[in-house]
């Protein structure tokens, strides 16, 4: 009868220990990812939903008011509007234009972001954007801007309204601009016409990444299974077998 041993050897050993908590740790975090993506899905409907949130003087909470919709009346300010750079539509890079937005009986303001624009053929020259300058509804959706982004911007040298940012640091620009803020960011409706005709194709969240991180997590345990696998085999050695002499 032949039996087998486990012996484990010092470079599988130390590679498995090295690797196979990675890959575990991988694999959960896509989980997580797909939670979160999860959680931004179910957000986007149920409070794209509720009654619209009419904007005033109070402050709004960024966590609860995330993808309301949001209406208000006043005038814009385009003295202080900013360009966020580097935003692409269908392979097109070009401008977010952010213009503030100072409600009606109310020295808040909020920055309303009126959709893309395409760079001009010079960098050096921005792209002429005109701004109605009469009292006017807006009617959107509430989004809390990212707070979490890479760049080289030196962010703490932006001491007055630039045309344009890399990214938007709203604490920064309610220092910059000395007035009121809201905490959020209103993404203007695709229908309104009247506040300038800019795309705004903004994502509706109902692609498939939830199954994509879900299927990058399954690849991610699977290749800690191989692992274990693979370092079980390489480490089993048969005992016990009868020795056969081939001359015989």
């Amino acid at each position: 009868m032949v039996k087998y041993r486990f012996k484990a050897k010092g470079a599988p050993t130390a590679a498995v220990v090295l690797l196979l908590p990675i890959l575990i740790s991988l694999g959960f975090w896509q989980l997580d990812r797909a939670q979160e993506k999860l959680d931004i899905q179910r957000a986007f409907l149920e409070r794209g939903n509720l009654e619209p949130v009419t904007l005033g003087t109070a402050l709004l909470d960024p966590v609860h008011h995330d993808f309301r919709r949001a209406e208000g009346h006043g005038v814009f300010e385009p003295e202080s509007q900013i360009l966020l750079d580097n935003r692409v539509h269908r392979r097109r890079a070009g401008y977010h234009v952010l213009t503030p937005f100072r409600v009606d009986g109310s020295n808040t303001r909020i920055l309303v972001n009126r959709g893309w624009i395409a760079w001009g053929q010079d960098r050096q020259r921005l792209p002429e954007i005109a701004t109605p300058a009469h009292r006017l509804r807006v009617y959107g959706r509430l989004r809390r801007p990212h707070e979490n982004y890479f760049s080289l911007e030196d962010e703490s040298a932006l001491t007055g309204v630039r045309s344009v940012w890399q990214n938007l640091n709203l604490d920064r620009y309610r220092e910059v601009v000395g007035v009121p803020m809201q905490p959020l960011v209103l993404h203007l409706d695709a229908g309104d016409a009247q506040a300038g005709g800019f795309v705004r194709d903004w994502p509706n969240y109902q692609d498939a990444w939830v199954d994509r991180h879900k299927g990058y997590a399954f690849q991610w345990f699977a290749l800690a299974v191989a692992l274990v696998v693979i370092y079980v085999t390489v480490n089993i050695r048969r005992r016990g077998a009868t020795h056969v002499n081939p001359s015989q």
